[in-house]
């Protein structure tokens, strides 16, 4: 079962009924100064019933409602009820019926005709003008039948738009033919829409650096966003019909647990996105300097960084949660509509317990990791050993979740599974496949109690994008994908690796060199100590547990002296190379702190810090082989 996430704010069932009773006062809608005033006090009696607990669906409803009532007024002032030529329709997240404080008011106009008149036209440009005027976000539409269903074929986006519309004025009657020449329409069949709305995900997730784990996270757009939810129920409804989650998983798409797990997945990430609308002015951005202010209005509280961090934790958790449930989706759709993954083969048996199917691994017995939990990391040790598997089958992946979720103890604990980590952390080449998967499916949170505390963990800075255990991950990646670089700023680091005696060693200490962050303290410090029992209780040798625990101590090193010391100084490059030993501990503390740097954003690495960092590295390399006091000066 999965643990409930629920934003503190308090839901008051009064608020939320009389929310959706707002008087207009006898204003005239078709005077632009009334309605514009009456559009700023509706909206200040949504923030105001938000802060008094009324529920989000009822707010979303009631602004629904609001524009509804508003516009099919409009519409019938303009004269565009007269006949039967025309139909007004809500689209997007307006027919969807989630009007956020900021959302755009999507609307689409059909008419049934060959061409629109002039004088139709005219008083329909009136109508769109006038709801600029009123300073409404807009977005807007006019389209015959025939115009509609052509457009919809060059354009994915128009065809998901009418996917989810309300009527709102004019005719049913063309609704209803509209409907029914879309429905006779076979273009965007179930395989094309399919096809082109996983392509329009996959652009996006890279649009927002393919992470959840962002620090300012788009609520709509990042991975895990509103976005994906979306994208479900775009996808069921084009194939299946499915216009609800309720339909999702009667059609078997969700488990019981999964269909109330995207329920509060939806509850939490609205709450969220009201909040942030009203503390923002319609920003789906949440901003740095627009945390603290939501998650007072959430009811985190106000003080200090802990109702933010909290909030935080929260948001990424369900951005995971959902990222999880959009592959499952997609996966079990793609099956149903094509019979077979994109990127599946046969089945290749690699163990009595893994199976291959192409860039996927699978289990032929769906109790294995319930029998046996330790199967887990068994499972992406075969990935670690097979470099073409990239993701988790369907099947699989739910089995893995349960079983997750079921677990009484961390894997850290157990012997077994300590020999079977080990093995997976100090392989190079996991560190782009196994790893990676093993955070996105939060194994490594299940594995030890340390990686848990730092999962989500935000970072109050605008010098890092990521949450620290995205960081880390990112520089766990950045080892292998800079010693492959072409990039001549990495040369040396390309070098320093191949030098390295183990660069599994490497791999470990970038694991845990941000491990103790968010205690308090200083973390390279507190890391250094978590880093040598990590070493001792998974049997490292006394030399490999002294040169890990000397790095992570040691991380921010390097970068300091490079920028903040003068380098050109000989005593400064004494003092340096007396530090770091002997030129293994030079290799490691170089890479790591390349990798590091990299994985903060894309703008701290350039040909200035390359350049200082090697003459930082070649000034004391030369006294590590000359003999400490014989440093001379060396700048490039």
């Amino acid at each position: 079962m999965f643990e409930n996430i629920k934003v503190p704010r308090l839901i008051d069932e009064n608020a939320s009924r009389s929310c959706c009773v707002f008087d207009e006062k006898n204003t005239d809608v078709t005077e632009v100064k009334q309605c514009r005033q009456m559009l700023s006090l509706f909206h200040d009696h949504l923030s105001n019933f938000f802060q008094k607990g009324a529920a989000i669906h009822a707010l979303l409803e009631s602004r629904t409602h609001f524009l509804d009532h508003l516009l099919g007024r409009l519409f019938k002032h303009f004269g565009l009820d007269e006949g039967d030529k025309l139909v007004l329709l809500a689209v997007g997240g307006f027919g969807r019926g989630e009007m956020f404080p900021g959302s755009d008011v999507d609307i689409f106009i059909a008419a049934d005709c060959d061409e629109i008149p002039d004088t139709l036209g005219e008083k329909i440009e009136a109508f769109v003008s006038y709801l600029w005027d009123i300073k409404l976000d807009l977005g807007s539409s006019v389209r015959t039948l025939s115009e509609t269903v052509l457009e919809s074929r060059r354009d994915i986006t128009i065809r998901t738009n009418l996917l989810e519309n309300h009527f709102i004025a004019g005719s049913r009657e063309v609704l209803s033919k509209l409907e029914k020449r879309l429905d006779a329409d076979q273009y965007w069949d179930p395989r094309r829409f399919l096809d082109a709305k996983v392509k329009e995900q996959h652009e996006r997730y890279h649009q927002y650096r393919d992470t959840v784990y962002s620090i300012e996270p788009d609520v709509k757009n990042n991975p895990g966003g509103l976005r994906d939810l979306q994208v479900i129920m775009w996808i069921t409804a084009m194939h299946s019909k499915a216009k609800t989650p309720e339909d999702i998983f009667r059609i078997g798409l969700f488990t019981q647990d999964e269909y109330s797990e995207f329920k509060e997945s939806v509850r939490f990430l609205f709450e969220v996105r009201f909040a942030l609308h009203l503390c923002s002015g319609g920003s789906n951005r949440l901003t740095l300097d627009m945390q603290k202010s939501t998650a007072a209005l959430l009811g985190y509280g106000d003080e200090g960084n802990a109702p933010v961090e909290s909030m935080m934790r929260e948001l990424f958790r369900t951005f995971r949660r959902v990222r999880e449930l959009n592959d499952i989706v997609l996966q079990l759709e793609t099956l149903r509509i094509k019979g077979q993954l994109d990127g599946e083969d046969d089945p290749v048996f690699l163990n009595s317990f893994f199976v291959q199917r192409g860039k996927y691994i699978d289990i032929p017995d769906h109790e294995l990791f319930h029998n046996d939990p330790g199967k887990i990391l068994e499972l992406f040790l075969q990935i670690a050993k097979h470099h073409e598997i990239r993701s988790i089958h369907v099947n699989c992946l739910k089995a893995l979740r349960n079983s997750r979720r079921a677990l009484t103890q961390y894997f850290i604990e157990h012997p077994s599974c300590r020999r079977t980590f080990k093995a997976i952390l100090t392989d190079l080449d996991s560190v782009t496949t196994a790893l990676p998967l093993m955070h996105e499916t939060r194994v490594l949170s299940a594995y030890m109690p340390q990686w848990a505390r730092i999962e989500g963990l935000t970072q109050f800075d605008m010098f890092h994008l990521f949450s620290v255990d995205e960081h880390t991950i990112r520089v766990l990646s950045n080892l292998k994908a800079l010693q492959n670089s072409n990039d001549p700023t990495f040369s040396l680091f390309t070098t320093c690796m191949h030098r390295l005696s183990e660069p599994g060693l490497l791999c470990v200490a970038a694991f845990l060199h941000d491990i103790a962050k968010g205690r308090g303290g200083h973390h390279a410090e507190e890391g250094a100590k978590e880093a040598f029992n990590f070493c001792q209780l998974h049997g490292f040798a006394s030399f490999q547990t002294e040169l890990i625990a000397w790095t992570v101590h040691s991380h921010l090193m390097f970068s300091n002296t490079a920028t903040r010391r003068d380098i050109a100084d000989p005593e400064v490059i004494n003092k340096f190379a007396a530090f770091v030993k002997d030129e293994e501990h030079l290799n490691m503390l170089y890479c790591m702190t390349v990798a590091d740097i990299t994985a903060t954003n894309e703008h701290e690495w350039n040909s200035w810090k390359d350049s200082i960092f090697k003459q930082l590295y070649l000034s004391v390399r030369q006294v590590l082989r000359s003999g400490l006091g014989s440093a001379q000066d060396t700048t490039l």
